[in-house]
């Protein structure tokens, strides 16, 4: 079989005659696009002039950064749930893990300037990773102003959590802490 083709061409068939000129193609362009090829276009480089371009960029590179400050200032000087106060005195709680057990303690501050002593209570809540509850205990101590702290274990029955509920001058405050492991 003989191939009757040039260049894809029969014979006769006028070949398809495509013409680019890119200086009329430019013509056309608009001026942006001529100032580009020309080199004489002010393109801006780096990260932060990119950022600062346009009004919009300035905008949302403003909100971003107020956003990053207030969840810093919130983590950093937020409200410690593991912290609380009651009547002027400092409650904390802490929980650890050491061998098979947990070990809790609720430390109440001394308070120099405390007019009436009175008795305080605890009820501790062992949780697990979903917040369920596995076991309570409750704790008891007479507090007059001076330094207290009330202790309690738990077995570790994959404790999490600990909340603590405690009562004094007849107020409740709720603590919460995370099982440092």
């Amino acid at each position: 079989m003989q191939d009757d083709t040039i260049d894809g061409y029969t014979e006769g068939e006028e070949p398809l005659v495509f013409h680019y000129s890119r200086e009329e193609r430019l013509k056309k362009a608009p001026q942006n696009v001529r100032d580009y090829y020309e080199g004489k276009m002010n393109v801006k480089r780096g990260l932060l002039k990119s950022l600062i371009a346009t009004k919009a960029n300035q905008y949302m590179l403003f909100s971003i950064t107020l956003c990053m400050a207030a969840i810093f200032m919130v983590s950093k000087f937020g409200a410690d749930s593991e912290k609380n106060s009651i009547g002027g005195t400092n409650i904390e709680l802490s929980a650890f893990s050491f061998e098979d057990k947990i070990y809790v303690s609720t430390k109440l501050e001394a308070f120099a300037a405390i007019s009436n002593k009175d008795d305080v209570s605890e009820n501790i809540i062992a949780m697990d990773k979903d917040r369920n509850e596995i076991s309570t205990s409750i704790c008891a101590d007479f507090y007059d102003g001076k330094k207290l702290v009330l202790r309690t274990t738990f077995s570790d029955n994959n404790i999490e959590y600990i909340k603590a509920e405690v009562e004094i001058y007849g107020k409740t405050k709720e603590l919460f802490a995370k099982v440092k492991r």
